[in-house]
């Protein structure tokens, strides 16, 4: 009836980008345009992941990523 609904999966502060670096640890990147920032919620993730031995960080382009990576 022209409604949208939003539907949230998974945490609220989780990034936009999960996945596994080339040795299994838990990768985490949070995307945001050139002005972005990122919430509270988004910074408490990030550093739960890079206490925990995983990889995580926000990126504003892809080859901010790319350096991220190396």
């Amino acid at each position: 009836k022209g409604k949208k609904r939003f539907m949230r999966y998974g945490k609220v502060g989780s990034s936009d980008i999960l996945g596994l670096t080339k040795d299994g640890k838990l990768l985490a990147i949070e995307v945001k345009s050139a002005k972005g920032l990122l919430t509270k919620e988004q910074t408490e993730f990030i550093y739960q992941i890079n206490t925990r031995g995983g990889k995580a960080f926000v990126a504003h382009s892809l080859w901010e990523a790319i350096e991220q990576l190396k």
